[in-house]
């Protein structure tokens, strides 16, 4: 055999096995500690990059090469605000849609997680800015569309919805399903770029300074800016729609007894809230009861 065709083969052998090996040196980073914390920091920091607010990770539990464990996973707007919180969360991450710029999660469970929603700029909300573009506030005058980020099923528990545009109106969730698209492009449709849809959400329904409203059960499904409510009073049901929009939240509801409509009235008048009477359509909106058992 002449030494040409040896070194061929030897080259040959060496791009066979040089991603192999690539990718055990990987396999063995990520099982350690160090390993998982600088991964951790990479995906943050590029995630951060591309959008006009933060990422950061905590800590990563565990770290595979489709999948990851991560507690403390926050977003923050550019104000420095958390609008996302995640006390642990597991994800299956799709990375070939990654390096194609968008950040999907194919199947993900949440576990303590907090959404909050201020007013953000003009006509959005603080999750819109978080994961807009970085760089000028409009996204018109920018090259950069962001970061798109698709969250085909996210299992959600024990976690809580803040809106904070006027009164201070909260949805603690015991489970719920959630499924993001958030994708900047659609802006310059007019559109919003974000859209949050919630499904079988189990939970309660808090308003400050309202004990008489606090606490009633809560069965939502719909989209985060666009959501039907069956609220379960001791005194009656109130079917409600909240609409979220870059000022005061509007509230269409329909009560069942005429105390609470009158209730009602007096929220209306008190708070920064604007209430509509009116027909609300609760098909696909779950009963009210207990959750079903997860699998």
């Amino acid at each position: 055999m002449s030494s040409r065709a040896s070194t061929r083969r030897r080259r040959i052998v060496a791009l066979c096995l040089t991603p192999l090996v690539v990718w055990l040196l990987v396999a063995l980073a990520l099982e350690t500690a160090w390993g998982r914390r600088t991964a951790g920091a990479c995906i943050a920091s590029a995630v951060s990059d591309a959008i006009a607010g933060r990422m950061r990770i905590d800590q990563v539990v565990s770290m595979g090469f489709s999948t990851a464990h991560v507690r403390g996973l926050a977003f923050e707007d550019p104000r420095g605000r958390d609008v996302i919180h995640i006390d642990d969360a597991q994800v299956h991450i799709l990375w070939t849609e990654l390096l194609m710029g968008t950040v999907r999660l194919d199947v993900a469970r949440a576990r303590g997680a907090e959404v909050i929603l201020f007013t953000g700029d003009a006509n959005s909300t603080s999750i819109e800015d978080a994961f807009a573009a970085p760089g000028p506030s409009d996204a018109a005058e920018s090259d950069d569309d962001g970061v798109k980020v698709l969250l085909d099923h996210v299992a959600i528990e024990d976690a809580t919805v803040r809106v904070l545009t006027g009164a201070s109106i909260a949805v603690h969730v015991t489970q719920a399903g959630l499924h993001l698209d958030h994708d900047l492009e659609r802006q310059g449709d007019g559109q919003r770029p974000t859209d949050v849809v919630l499904s079988d959400v189990y939970g309660n329904f808090f308003m400050d300074g309202r004990p008489a409203i606090s606490g009633t059960d809560v069965r939502a499904t719909g989209s985060i800016f666009d959501l039907r409510l069956r609220v379960c009073h001791p005194h009656g049901l109130v079917a409600m729609r909240l609409r979220l929009g870059a000022g005061q939240p509007r509230i269409t509801y329909a009560a069942d007894r005429p105390l609470l409509n009158i209730a009602l009235r007096w929220v209306d008048r008190l708070s920064d809230i604007a209430l509509d009477s009116g027909e609300v359509d609760l098909r696909d909106v779950p009963r009210c009861g207990p959750p079903p058992a997860r699998e």
